[in-house]
């Protein structure tokens, strides 16, 4: 079984850390209200070789605000393993420019075949393979 492991930063956020073959990566918040599989700020999406494909989709954020994203495919190491996942890229909202913070957020597309461990006490995050 693989395993990625992460924290919980300073505002209370369970963060992991996404590798992108031939990128730097980038941190991500694990968001279990947000049923996509990666949702990524434009700038953060073309720094990491996500490409857009013109395809627009209306969501509903969690405060119930619709906003318009554009949808782009790129890839991922996922627990072991290559990954080409489709996100959502928003203009919203403006980055954050410090190499620390998480710009981006893992939906539960990708955690659907994980067990999902968020100890707050400990500040750690483990997102584990269940196959």
């Amino acid at each position: 079984m693989a395993k990625l492991v992460g924290g919980v930063d300073e505002l209370g956020r369970p963060i992991v850390r996404v590798d992108v073959p031939g990128h730097d990566g980038f941190l991500a918040v694990v968001d279990t209200g947000f049923n996509g599989s990666l949702m990524l700020q434009r700038s953060e999406a073309t720094t990491q070789g996500f490409l857009g494909n013109k395809r627009l989709a209306v969501v509903e954020l969690g405060t119930t605000a619709q906003v318009v994203v554009e949808k782009a495919t790129g890839s991922i190491s996922w627990l072991g393993r290559e990954l080409r996942v489709e996100a959502l890229i928003s203009n919203q909202p403006a980055p954050i420019q410090r190499p620390d913070t998480a710009r981006a957020l893992i939906g539960t597309e990708l955690l659907a075949d994980c067990l999902l461990l968020v100890d707050f006490a400990t500040r750690v995050v483990e997102i584990e393979t269940q196959a």
